[in-house]
């Protein structure tokens, strides 16, 4: 009973951080069940906060706590449930966040798809990089071949040589996503399969700068094709469980795009109708130097603590007076050794096993 449990008291940690972490793991564990204790044991294997669940010094106060709790929801006929307690997850670990908050975080994702929507309608591609950059990837969101993921992937990371032309490379990526004529769901869904590659590269060879600069785009690019073709949920479902056993994103993210893919289509926002006229791609003579604002898809929420919309810092491309140009004799082909990563599809020119 309660005060029994009141007089057996274990030593608690003398250190406040670690006492926090886990009274309100305990507070979780008791009202949502073994299940979510199992749940933070295998995200928290590897993380030394969280050693009290393995055993060691704090484990019996870890246990104590526990059934603490248990009592006390007993004794006051709470039931544990699937419900998160409205008291803030133990720090470093994620839960669910607010209804009202992730819908706000979800309008965020739409004004921005609308945004970049009617300027690409409007202004079409005037970048010289951009309309190369399109060039190379056309093979792959019409046929997906091995080939053609190979060299797109190696276009890329011939001009993502700085952080600069990282955020650049993101930025071009993210709106391939968006609606265009004649560009169906499947040659979108082969944009993704391109970004799997990239990704394994990134992890094999530490290129952390492109990496990082594709997760800040990777829940909108999820959200303009979602948005667009709802009913193909189950096929970007089945890619992004393979990038969590791959480790390929933060847990972060894949929380966003997890329970950003479980929404029915009536919970999705409204979606304009595509352009129906051929955007047109703008020669660009000259450029004239202009501050570039920041764009959209960086003003992105941080939704660590339950998508709340923060300020996202201005990556270093976007603080550029004048958008770095690589001259036509520096570009070249691209660079040998770019061999294709084990990928989950293995065939050539078909889209994946789950298409």
């Amino acid at each position: 009973n309660m005060a029994a449990l009141r007089d057996v008291t274990p030593r608690p940690p003398d250190d406040l951080e670690t006492r926090t972490i886990i009274d309100k793991l305990a507070n979780f564990v008791a009202r949502n069940g073994p299940e979510f204790e199992k749940m933070t044991m295998s995200k928290k294997s590897q993380d030394p906060k969280f050693s009290f669940l393995f055993g060691g010094e704090y484990h019996p106060y870890y246990r104590w706590k526990v059934e603490l709790e248990k009592n006390h929801f007993d004794n006051h006929t709470i039931q544990p449930g699937p419900s998160i307690s409205a008291e803030p997850a133990p720090p470093g670990l994620d839960t669910s966040s607010n209804d009202i908050n992730f819908s706000s975080f979800i309008q965020t994702l739409n004004v921005t798809k609308q945004k970049e929507q009617t300027e690409l309608d409007n202004q079409g591609f005037s970048d010289p990089l951009e309309v190369e950059f399109n060039n190379v990837l056309k093979p792959v969101m019409e046929t997906c071949s091995k080939e053609a993921i190979a060299s797109g992937k190696g276009w890329i990371f011939s001009h993502s040589r700085t952080a600069e032309e990282c955020g650049k490379m993101a930025h071009f990526i993210m709106r391939k996503s968006l609606d265009l004529p004649g560009v169906d769901f499947n040659q979108k869904l082969h944009i993704v399969y391109l970004i799997n590659d990239i990704v394994h590269h990134c992890l094999r060879k530490g290129a952390n700068d492109l990496k990082q600069a594709l997760e800040t785009v990777i829940v909108q690019i999820f959200f303009n094709i979602f948005t667009s073709s709802p009913h193909n949920g189950d096929s970007l479902s089945k890619v992004l469980n393979i990038w969590e056993s791959q480790e390929y994103l933060s847990e972060l993210k894949l929380t966003q795009v997890k329970k950003l893919l479980s929404l029915s289509p009536s919970e999705l926002p409204e979606v304009p109708p595509p352009a129906t006229e051929t955007i047109v791609i703008k020669p660009s003579i000259v450029l004239q130097s202009f501050a570039t604002p920041t764009p959209p898809w960086q003003q992105l929420p941080n939704v660590a603590t339950g998508f709340n919309p923060t300020t996202t810092p201005i990556p270093l491309w976007q603080q550029s007076s004048q958008p770095p140009m690589v001259p036509p004799w520096e570009q070249g082909p691209p660079p040998s050794g770019f061999n294709r990563p084990p990928v989950p599809w293995s065939n050539q020119n078909v889209s994946g096993p789950w298409t």
